[in-house]
């Protein structure tokens, strides 16, 4: 009876625990060529989407390299979000910058945006630096985007702990029975 008990408390204190816990979701891209001029250079796209909690005046920042990255440009954007662009210096060594700032508070929204870009390297883009901030421009999360086709869910660490506990409870259980 008592791991019973023990059992219970524990799976409820860890179903609080994440039920509590925010973890902040990876925005996805996915890459495409742009049909190029003859002598021009090759531009591509690369789409955007994120889905997370944003408070007005907080957001996110992607970064872009600048020996890979030249001529950015937000070309789809939602009118919730306003964008800045800092252009890459290849000869500064300075990467490029795009800030995208909530308008509104947003729970729960997909949110897509398209970027335009001359590519400077010889394969298709690989994931950018981002961050999360909030209202205060206090960074709460950062990571390296994910590619679309790539995103394949993991189960929280909290939940495999249950769920090992859970069999090792029934095992126990099963075990006592076979002695009586």
């Amino acid at each position: 009876m008592k791991a019973t008990k023990l059992l219970s408390t524990l799976f409820m204190s860890v179903v609080l625990a994440l039920s509590s816990h925010h973890a902040l979701a990876t925005p996805t891209y996915e890459a495409s060529d742009i049909v190029d001029a003859p002598g021009q250079a090759d531009r591509m796209k690369l789409s955007y989407s994120t889905r997370d909690a944003f408070q007005a005046g907080g957001g996110f920042t992607l970064f872009y390299d600048h020996a890979q990255f030249a001529d950015l440009l937000v070309t789809s954007s939602s009118a919730d979000w306003f964008d800045t662009t800092t252009q890459p210096d290849a000869f500064a060594g300075l990467d490029g910058i795009i800030n995208f700032l909530a308008l509104i508070d947003m729970t729960g929204v997909t949110n897509s945006f398209e970027v335009e870009f001359t590519y400077l390297g010889s394969a298709l883009p690989g994931s950018q630096h981002f961050e999360f901030f909030n209202a205060n421009f206090d960074i709460t999360g950062a990571g390296q985007t994910a590619p679309l086709v790539a995103q394949i869910p993991e189960p929280p660490a909290a939940l495999l702990l249950v769920l090992g506990a859970l069999l090792l409870a029934g095992q126990r259980q099963r075990l006592r029975r076979r002695a009586l």
